[in-house]
C-alpha cells in the first residue's frame, strides 16, 4: 500500500515536471535552472561539476523514475547552452542518465532514441 502511494506520487511529480518542461521549452527556453531544484532537489551547478563517473553516486537519493526526466531536462538545457563547451557538458550528462535510466528501468522510449541521436550527433562534432 505504501509503495503504491509512493509510486502514485512519483508518477504525478513526473507528469507535472513534463508539463512544466513543455511550457518552458515553448515559452522560455533559457530558463531551465529552477527545474533542477524544484523537481530533483539538486543544484544544477553541482550536477555539472560532477565527473560522469561520480554522477550516479551524486544522484543516489533520486528515485529511479526521475532519472529519465532529469536526462530530458539536461538535454533541453544543452540545446539552449550559450557555448559549445556547455552544450557538451549537458549532453554528456544527459546521455549518461538516459543510459542509466535504461539500465535501472529497462525502458527506452522512441523520443529517447531521437534525443540520443541528436546528442550523439552533437558530441561527435
Amino acid at each position: 500500500m505504501l509503495q503504491s502511494r509512493r509510486d502514485d506520487e512519483i508518477e504525478r511529480l513526473v507528469k507535472r515536471l513534463m508539463e512544466t518542461l513543455s511550457n518552458l521549452v515553448d515559452k522560455r527556453p533559457g530558463d531551465m535552472e529552477p527545474l533542477y531544484e524544484e523537481f530533483f532537489k539538486k543544484d544544477r551547478s553541482q550536477l555539472l561539476q560532477q565527473p560522469l563517473s561520480g554522477l550516479e553516486e551524486f544522484l543516489g537519493d533520486l528515485d529511479i523514475n526521475l532519472i529519465r526526466p532529469l536526462a530530458i531536462v539536461l538535454y533541453h538545457d544543452g540545446e539552449n547552452a550559450a557555448t559549445s563547451e556547455q552544450r557538451i557538458e549537458f549532453f554528456e550528462r544527459s546521455k549518461y542518465l538516459f543510459d542509466l535510466s535504461y539500465q535501472k528501468t529497462g525502458q527506452l522510449l522512441l523520443e529517447d532514441l531521437s534525443m540520443l541521436a541528436e546528442i550523439d550527433a552533437n558530441l561527435s562534432v
